[in-house]
């Protein structure tokens, strides 16, 4: 694959690429540049053009040069261009206002579901959505994109008549949609026969699983206690069970033989919590607190494949319960970030452990990998966060972006390292290819990311001087001792990555929210303009 870049008054038509070896040449119904081999065809996407100083997309295509050779037909345009064949599919996801694509997942088919929180009354929705009118406060939303990004195939809105937002998005094996996030509607829609149908009260974290084609809820409760709750994330289990985790002021029935039955306190978050929800909503497997008479709250979390749980979280108090084998037992900061494993059953502590130094940390995604080491990424505000082999040792501005992996039995860190530059970083997001690499993601300050040879975009886009975030991709290999590829994306305004997720083979899907002009759009892109009355608009890509 390739990028070309051209200055203002270069003519795309002098490049032409041959190809050797082949059987045919021929161009696709969506354009695709399509080589015939022995071994089956090998084809190229469409090419996207935008021109280079707003964005805005130039029609461009390929063009056959005779059997064996090919170029690109470009409108005329009058200031520098980049051509790109690399860029699957990005499209806004938006309404006039502000919203946030938090959470994506893969879809059967292809699809791809972006949730999130809005704030728009135009925000899209479908005909037949379970929801399609803007309730009140922000709402928030579920919408299925088509493979390329080109079509709205449902979309509805999830809320009440107060401030509802949704933090994650998983796929059934059924093709049912199970969301989870945060609500203060006393009207927030529950079913009949729900696990709790009723507003605990001040805030609940929630879970609703929404039929596949996103017209009815199949079923909808409240998780919360009379106080606040925060909701983290949910994994599904391999029989529909939803495993969630999230921070409580108290007031959840933890279930007879959890780890810990009692709440604990703590002045502002209270303590952290994990739950397991049967598949039908209709009841509580399990629940438990994890914390200490400090504030603790629980933001990520992973399965394995005995369905023991892998939570992450932060603590504001050294109290937070570690088990004697742990790595790094010693609160070191105003808050750590946390590590623990749970039994399948919420009731015993597998392990618990601190990763942080003398700063803030923020562990902002995990996974675990077969071996059952835990790999997490986050934001690390302390020179001396701890490293283990690392690539990068380097603290520079005022955090760096991180990611770590701790042995299965959490007594040891197997390799840690900085992933940034000379300003303000942080690594949002963490998936893993069918070959055990790592592809991260995050957004940055710093104009100064070790970038790779052939990155879609070896140059932040942002303003000189570095005053606007980027987002960034990267890829390691399993072993996490090298770089193998780093590319940044974005426009020139504030970009972040939220949300993160492969496909099938190993291309990755990201979003989260741009608060500005110029994101690179694909051609025929659902939302390829941005709305000019909008304060922030989601975005969904695909590389």
């Amino acid at each position: 694959e390739y990028d070309l870049e051209l200055s203002s008054g270069a003519r795309l038509s002098e490049f032409e690429a041959r190809v050797r070896g082949h059987e045919a040449l021929w161009i696709g119904p969506e354009g695709e540049l399509v080589i015939e081999t022995a071994a089956g065809p090998l084809v190229q996407p469409a090419p996207i053009a935008w021109r280079a100083g707003d964005g805005e997309a130039v029609e461009c295509r390929f063009e056959l040069r005779g059997a064996d050779a090919c170029g690109f037909a470009l409108a005329p345009v009058s200031s520098p261009v980049c051509s790109d064949p690399m860029l699957r599919f990005s499209t806004y996801l938006t309404g006039e206002y502000e919203q946030e694509v938090r959470s994506l997942a893969q879809g059967p088919y292809g699809v791809v579901f972006a949730a999130g929180t809005t704030f728009s009354i135009d925000f899209p929705t479908t005909l037949g959505a379970f929801d399609p009118f803007y309730n009140g406060g922000t709402d928030g939303f579920v919408a299925c994109l088509s493979g390329d990004g080109t079509t709205l195939l449902w979309s509805t809105l999830l809320g009440g008549s107060g401030d509802d937002s949704i933090h994650s998005v998983r796929v059934t094996s059924g093709g049912s949609v199970v969301v989870g996030g945060t609500t203060a509607s006393a009207d927030f829609p529950t079913t009949q026969g729900a696990l709790q149908a009723s507003f605990g009260g001040a805030q609940d974290a929630f879970v609703a699983r929404l039929e596949g084609s996103g017209t009815a809820l199949e079923w909808s409760t409240f998780f919360g206690g009379p106080l606040a709750e925060r909701f983290g994330e949910l994994e599904l289990a391999a029989n529909g069970d939803v495993v969630l985790c999230g921070g409580t002021r108290g007031g959840l029935p933890a279930s007879p033989g959890a780890l810990d039955a009692s709440y604990n306190g703590g002045p502002f978050f209270g303590d952290a919590f994990v739950a397991r929800l049967r598949a039908d909503g209709a009841a509580r497997v399990w629940c438990t607190y994890l914390g200490s008479t400090g504030d603790e709250l629980a933001l990520r979390i992973a399965l394995d494949a005995s369905e023991a749980v892998a939570v992450s979280g932060t603590s504001y108090t050294a109290l937070f319960p570690t088990s004697a084998s742990a790595f790094a037992r010693a609160f070191s900061a105003p808050s750590d970030a946390w590590i623990a494993r749970l039994d399948a059953q919420g009731s015993q502590l597998v392990h618990s452990t601190f990763l942080g130094g003398s700063g803030e940390e923020s562990v902002l995604d995990l996974a675990l990998e077969p071996a059952g080491s835990v790999v997490c990424v986050g934001e690390a505000r302390s020179a001396d966060f701890p490293l283990e082999q690392a690539l990068d040792a380097s603290f520079e501005g005022d955090s760096e972006g991180f990611y770590a992996r701790i042995a299965p039995a959490g007594d040891a860190l197997e390799r840690s390292s900085f992933l940034g530059g000379r300003d303000t970083d942080r690594v949002t997001a963490l998936a893993f290819d069918a070959l055990g690499r790592i592809v991260l993601g995050g957004d940055s300050l710093s104009p100064d990311l070790p970038t790779s040879v052939g990155a879609w975009s070896p140059q932040p886009n942002t303003s000189a001087g570095g005053m606007e975030r980027e987002v960034f991709l990267a890829r390691l290999p399993p072993t996490l001792d090298a770089l193998e590829y780093l590319t940044y994306f974005g426009s020139r305004q504030a970009d972040r990555l939220e949300a993160l997720v492969l496909d099938a083979s190993g291309e990755p899907m990201f979003g989260g929210v741009t608060y500005g002009p110029g994101l690179p759009v694909s051609a025929g892109a659902f939302q390829p303009t941005w709305n000019v009355r909008a304060l922030s608009q989601g975005y969904v890509s695909r590389l």
